[in-house]
């Protein structure tokens, strides 16, 4: 099972998304084709792959309605995506990680917009 965020699904689903950058700050190549290739690999190997609902959402919310229709039809007819909650396990789990964030020594002060940012990607 292989878990994925918003990133990764933005990439597949929007080829005019933006290309993400590599840890030196350069361009990655091709990385619409990466995802494609990496998806029909997991598909035949027959590996799932887990679309969290807040990944969905924030997908979804940069979509227009007619967008948001076609990117579930096309989840629905790939066999290796499955959609899957944010129950209450996950919900245990986010607030495990985040205590723990609390309770740790900040290395820098992040704003109010940064550690929004970071509780919504630990929920991915």
């Amino acid at each position: 099972m292989v878990v994925i965020d918003a990133t990764i699904m933005m990439l597949l689903f929007r080829p005019e998304t933006s290309v993400p950058a590599d840890a030196q700050g350069n361009p990655i190549d091709s990385p619409h084709e990466r995802v494609k290739h990496l998806i029909e690999t997991l598909e035949k190997a027959r590996i799932k792959v887990i679309i969290p609902t807040p990944v969905l959402a924030e997908v979804l919310v940069r979509a227009t309605p007619t967008e948001g229709e076609r990117y579930i039809r096309e989840i629905g007819n790939y066999s290796v995506f499955r959609i899957e909650n944010f129950d209450t396990m996950a919900a245990i789990e986010v607030a495990t990680m985040t205590r723990n964030a609390i309770d740790r020594p900040r290395r820098r002060d992040f704003s109010a917009t940064t550690w929004a940012k970071l509780k919504y990607d630990r929920q991915i």
